[in-house]
């Protein structure tokens, strides 16, 4: 024999913690059908946590600090640096050096020596790409 569902699922106004006959079963309050409940656990919800912040900037015109070099690298991807990181931030900093040294675009008479430097460096990164 079914039982209908608002039978099965209606609330009681009997106290089970009471015992049988009691006179307090008859002026409890009803139920309610919801009601909100608070849960405080030992974990942390990692999954709630966001990126850090990274606030806007200016810079002085002409100027181009280092650290703006370092733009393509953020939370998750590339910070916090690795070996690897720190390793392309190095050859960063040595490319930068010697793209200083290199004569200016300018001076015809310099663009064959510039073209052998920038071959020669080609080069260099192109085995390094390769070992890795």
């Amino acid at each position: 024999q079914q039982v209908p569902p608002d039978v099965l699922l209606q609330t009681t106004r009997v106290d089970p913690m009471l015992p049988p006959g009691d006179q307090q079963q008859a002026s409890r309050p009803a139920t309610p059908l919801t009601w909100t409940v608070g849960v405080q656990t030992i974990y942390r919800e990692s999954e709630t946590q966001t990126d850090p912040y990274s606030p806007e900037y200016v810079t002085e015109k002409g100027t181009v600090p280092e650290l703006l070099t370092l733009a393509s690298l953020s939370y998750k991807r590339g910070l916090p640096a690795g070996l690897a990181e720190v390793e392309m931030i190095e050859r960063a900093r040595e490319k930068r050096a010697w793209e200083a040294t290199l004569p200016p675009l300018d001076d015809v008479e310099q663009l064959p020596k510039r073209r052998a430097m920038m071959e020669e460096m080609e080069r260099k990164e192109w085995l390094v790409r390769e070992r890795e």
